[in-house]
């Protein structure tokens, strides 16, 4: 069948063989414009099984792998945002950049971000009990973790969420305990055996093996005792 450009009684615009209903292009009486759809409802609407906008110029060239890609993938709710070239991908807003996607990394407030993150003139804020999550790429476990708590403390976590280590609003570090009341605080058992268990062991620890270690012995918890090795 011959393709033809109508105008209907309801006052909308296409181009096809038949009707409106299967026609490639249409303008709506409101004015949108529909490729693919007779019933567009935003001033251009696209739709089909795999729908994509292509951007090019001289210098990205003009075959399928060249230039900016905007789309959604066939039989997904997934959207695609692809920069077919070598160049950056930029984010502005008030007539200025304020993100770069750049070789796999995201600069904010900057446009040559050296790190998978770089952020530039300000500030990263985390609300409280958040968590900076470390993990391996294929494990859905965390191998450790460092986050605010409710009572504004800093915690360091290891093996999955046990906390190993706080610092406090007060600037007192603990290890081994969520309370410290000195400006170093160490609680635990020990697991060196010819240390007989003791607990709260503060070791300091040479290259050469020597080491020297102040605790309160078990069963003594009023003691103090303090040995070295060199």
């Amino acid at each position: 069948n011959d393709m033809g450009l109508t105008y209907d009684a309801s006052g909308s615009f296409w181009y096809g063989t038949a009707s409106s209903s299967s026609a490639p292009f249409l303008i709506n009486s409101s004015g949108n414009v529909g490729l693919g759809i007779a019933s567009p409802t935003s001033l251009l609407t696209l739709y089909g099984a795999s729908q994509t906008i292509t951007l090019q110029n001289p210098t990205t060239g003009t075959t399928v792998s060249d230039g900016y890609y905007l789309g959604i993938g066939a039989g997904t709710t997934d959207m695609y945002l692809w920069n077919r070239e070598s160049g950056a991908v930029h984010f502005g807003q008030n007539n200025g950049t304020v993100m770069t996607l750049n070789n796999g990394n995201v600069g904010i407030g900057t446009t040559t971000p050296m790190d998978k993150v770089t952020v530039v003139g300000g500030d990263i804020s985390i609300s409280r009990n958040q968590y900076i999550r470390f993990r391996s790429e294929s494990s859905s476990i965390q191998s450790a973790a460092i986050g605010g708590t409710s009572g504004n403390d800093l915690a360091f976590y290891s093996n999955g969420l046990a906390e190993g280590m706080r610092l406090t609003s007060g600037g007192n570090v603990g290890i081994g305990t969520t309370t410290p009341v000195t400006k170093l605080t160490v609680y635990g058992t020990s697991a060196d055996a010819s240390a007989l268990a003791d607990n709260g062991i503060f070791t300091v620890r040479g290259s050469n093996g020597a080491y020297l270690q102040i605790g309160s012995q078990t069963g003594e918890p009023y003691g103090l005792y303090l040995q070295g090795k060199d």
